[in-house]
């Protein structure tokens, strides 16, 4: 009995054991594996060229995502050979369906077509014929020997001898009735214009000096707080946390910054003095960036294209690890609580 007992243990030990070890080594992956990301962008105005490639990979591609711009956005992710969400792009469309005479034209025979086809084909090359019955129907509607039509005609005969208005006269009643209306609805229609554009005037002197009382409000705020930021900055300890900011943003800088990056330049001036102080700027960048930036000058025309290709990575434990050095600085969390006081 005890050494079942025992045997039982044992196999959930190890279990356990398996677990905690399988935990370990998915925890170990996501912390010291490196996300690797790569960039492919490239714009020349003489084709019309203009792209930009994020590829983002992680654990030897077994997790990939890729996007792409070139217009439209388009993206697509994926884990080993599954495609867990993609959007292609817009433009990549089916191809239409050609209509019946299109396809008549490169030679289809009338035996290709599918019955609903023809049928299709027939109704476009015929018009519409309408039933007997449909035709039968409106000649009776306006049989001018029927019983109806006569008494129609009688007493429109006899509302016109009590009126005694002529066909011209109805006429010239109905354009100047009509005259008469367009004249009121377009004075209606520019009265409620004005009054539109007057309230909107309104609604937006309204706005306007609410924005204007906001702002007066926050720069008050500010002239009240003024002494207290001074004061703020001036101490030893915000002084030093400024400090140990600077010194991590840089590691941080220096640890996501591209380990391969080329970038081609091609400008072009036909003025010589913008070029010089386009040149002059890029002198500037020219240290950092080294051997990896290549500037191609044109004197005869304008141009502004590039191509530019990095890639890098970064490691999840080196940024938490710069980021718990920065909070569990001495001193930062007090710095946080004094500057959210006022703030």
């Amino acid at each position: 009995m005890l050494e079942t007992v025992l045997l039982i243990l044992k196999i959930i030990g190890i279990v356990l054991l398996c677990l905690i070890l399988t935990l370990l080594l998915l925890l170990s992956i996501i912390l010291f594996v490196p996300i690797r990301y790569r960039v492919d962008s490239e714009r020349t105005a003489d084709p019309g060229i203009f792209y930009i490639n994020l590829g983002v990979s992680f654990f030897l591609k077994s997790i990939r995502a890729v996007f792409r711009y070139e217009g439209e956005i388009s993206y697509c992710i994926k884990v080993l050979f599954f495609t867990i969400k993609k959007k292609p792009d817009d433009r990549e469309k089916k191809p239409l369906k050609k209509s019946l005479k299109d396809r008549r034209r490169d030679g289809e025979k009338a035996e290709d077509l599918s019955a609903e086809e023809r049928e299709a084909e027939a109704a476009e090359e015929d018009p519409e014929i309408p039933n007997d019955s449909e035709a039968e129907y409106k000649i009776e509607s306006y049989d001018p020997e029927s019983d109806q039509f006569l008494e129609d005609k009688k007493r429109a005969e006899g509302e016109m001898e009590e009126g005694s208005f002529t066909d011209d006269d109805t006429r010239r009643t109905d354009t100047e009735d009509e005259d008469s209306e367009e004249e009121g609805a377009s004075e209606e229609g520019l009265a409620e214009r004005i009054g539109e554009y007057l309230t909107k005037l309104l609604e937006f002197f309204k706005d306007f000096e609410e924005k204007i009382k906001k702002i007066t409000q926050r720069l008050k705020k500010l002239l009240e707080n003024a002494d207290y930021y001074i004061n703020f900055f001036g101490k030893e300890n915000t002084r030093e946390q400024l400090n140990n900011l600077l010194i991590e943003g840089g590691k941080l800088l220096r640890h996501i910054k591209p380990g391969k990056m080329k970038l081609i330049l091609k400008l072009g001036r036909e003025d010589s003095y913008q070029l010089g102080s386009l040149l002059s700027l890029l002198a500037l960048v020219y240290p950092i960036m080294g051997e990896s930036l290549l500037v191609d000058v044109s004197y005869e025309r304008d141009i502004n294209d590039y191509s530019l290709f990095m890639k890098g990575r970064i490691r999840v434990f080196t940024l938490l690890l710069i980021g718990y050095r920065i909070y569990f600085h001495k001193g930062f969390r007090n710095m946080l609580k004094e500057f959210k006081k006022e703030a």
